[in-house]
């Protein structure tokens, strides 16, 4: 989420896997998660299969939330 909160324009499933070194299964399993909960919008590009991912009034709120969190707790997000 914080590689997203750096982008207002928003970036791809493959851009995220570039910048976090995340394999693409991974990457596309959270994403979707993250739409599924309203943290994340997926917009169509047009002329291609691609998707341009940016963070929701609550994505932003949630990664403002782990930010602020101590170093050791920010790998654990409530759901909700």
């Amino acid at each position: 989420m914080n590689t997203l909160a750096t982008e207002p324009a928003g970036l791809t499933g493959y851009q995220i896997g570039t910048r976090t070194g995340l394999n693409r299964p991974t990457v596309y399993r959270m994403l979707d998660r993250l739409v599924q909960d309203g943290w994340v919008t997926a917009q169509p590009v047009e002329g291609t299969t691609s998707k341009v991912m940016n963070l929701t009034d609550l994505g932003r709120s949630k990664a403002e939330e782990v930010r602020n969190r101590p170093a050791h707790a920010r790998q654990f997000v409530p759901r909700g």
